[in-house]
């Protein structure tokens, strides 16, 4: 895996390059569709696999011309990869750079212009409940009631039963209203045993309903609100 950190620092020093090539009265600066058309770039496209299944990200560009470095890692594992690397490498400017990233964010940020539907009554739960409930969808492909009853035993004490089945009913919600937003991913590394792309196994419809989870989930939260 450390050889696509590797790949994301290479793009992030030739952008740092360029940004300082355009401040030079020498350089006109770069139009950023002469940009995308160098054939020299690549796109990298950070999105994770959580992002990705809740509908939280967008595709700029040409998909053709982009790499999901990470389309097959959950969020809450996305800083491990950096931090092990900074660690092993002799570069201390390379530990610096990577060392701004390798903090966890434990939110997750809807986009400004969101075009999946969510009721006003799911509340997007923090990343790594979320990554808790795609991991045992994706790779385990647990019911909803299994996932909540090994949520209650993992977050016992940091995250209450009330909140748990409205934050599953905000999983399911989006994981199923961004069927179409994932029908053409960029390529990504093969690194996981569970991906959302066809390339990766993943054999789901985009046409898929989500009505036998939902009544499994809202059963939950019924008894949870009891």
């Amino acid at each position: 895996m450390f050889r696509y950190v590797q790949l994301v620092v290479g793009v992030a020093d030739r952008a740092e390059q360029q940004n300082a090539a355009q401040s030079s009265p020498e350089h006109p600066v770069l139009d950023i569709q002469e940009l995308i058309g160098d054939t020299s770039w690549l796109i990298v496209n950070p999105s994770d696999m959580t992002q990705l299944a809740l509908g939280l990200t967008q595709f700029p560009f040409d998909l053709g011309r982009q790499y999901g470095i990470n389309s097959q890692i959950a969020h809450t594992f996305v800083p491990v990869i950096p931090r092990q690397y900074a660690q092993e490498c002799a570069d201390g400017n390379l530990q610096t750079l990577l060392g701004a990233i390798c903090d966890p964010d434990n939110e997750l940020h809807i986009p400004e212009h969101d075009t999946v539907s969510m009721s006003e009554s799911a509340e997007l739960g923090p990343a790594v409940v979320e990554d808790f409930y795609l991991d045992g969808f994706l790779r385990a492909q647990y019911r909803p009631a299994k996932t909540f009853a090994l949520a209650r035993q993992a977050f016992a004490g940091e995250y209450g039963e009330h909140e748990l089945p409205g934050w599953m009913k905000a999983f399911y919600e989006r994981f199923f209203g961004s069927q179409f937003l994932r029908h053409s991913l960029p390529d990504g590394p093969r690194i996981g045993s569970a991906g959302l792309d066809l390339r990766d196994g993943f054999m789901m419809p985009t046409y898929a309903q989500s009505t036998l989870w939902m009544n499994e989930v809202d059963a939950l939260l019924n008894a949870a609100t009891k």
